[in-house]
C-alpha cells in the first residue's frame, strides 16, 4: 500500500518561492549573442526544477510484506518492519532526527534497529499505523501530548 505525504502551505510557498528565483536568474543570464554561456545557468536551473518537482510528486512511503520503503525525491530508505521499535508522533519545525523524508513539520518519528531514526509523514497516519501493526505489532506508538 502506498501513501504519499502530506505538503504543507508552507512547504508548496517555498517550493514556488525557488522555482520564482530560478526563472528570474535563467531569464537575466540569457544572452542572445552568446547561446553558449545561456546554455550554463539554464541547465542548472532546470536541473533544480526537475529536482524540486521530483521530491514534490515522489514523496511516499510504501509497504510491502515486511518492508518500508520511504522515498523522498532521488532519496530511499528501506527499513525491515519486524525491526521497528518504536513510532512517536511529532509536530514542530525543527525535528530531532537526522533524515527526513517529509513535506510536513507534522509527522511521525520511527525507531528502528539499535539508534536509527526516520522521520515521515503519511497523509493518513492512522491507516499507516495499522498498516505496520498487522505486519510487526512488537513496537509502541507514543501519542502525541493532549492539550487540557
Amino acid at each position: 500500500m502506498i501513501f504519499k505525504s502530506t505538503i504543507t502551505r508552507t512547504t508548496k510557498f517555498i517550493f514556488g518561492f525557488i522555482l520564482l528565483i530560478l526563472s528570474i536568474t535563467s531569464f537575466f543570464a540569457f544572452d542572445p549573442e552568446n547561446l553558449a554561456a545561456s546554455a550554463i545557468p539554464f541547465i542548472i536551473n532546470s536541473m533544480a526544477v526537475v529536482l524540486l518537482f521530483w521530491i514534490l510528486l515522489k514523496t511516499e512511503y510504501k509497504i510491502t510484506d515486511q518492508t518500508l520503503f520511504c522515498t523522498c525525491g532521488p532519496i530511499k530508505k528501506e527499513i525491515n518492519i519486524k525491526e521497528i521499535t518504536k513510532i512517536s508522533h511529532h509536530s514542530g519545525t525543527i525535528v530531532p532526527v537526522l533524515l527526513k523524508l517529509s513535506l510536513n513539520s507534522e509527522g511521525i518519528i520511527i525507531n528502528y534497529g539499535k539508534l536509527n531514526e526516520l522521520y515521515i509523514s503519511p497523509e493518513n497516519q492512522d491507516l499507516f499505523l495499522l498498516k505496520l501493526k498487522e505486519i510487526n505489532p512488537d513496537f509502541i506508538i507514543i501519542a502525541p501530548p493532549t492539550n487540557v
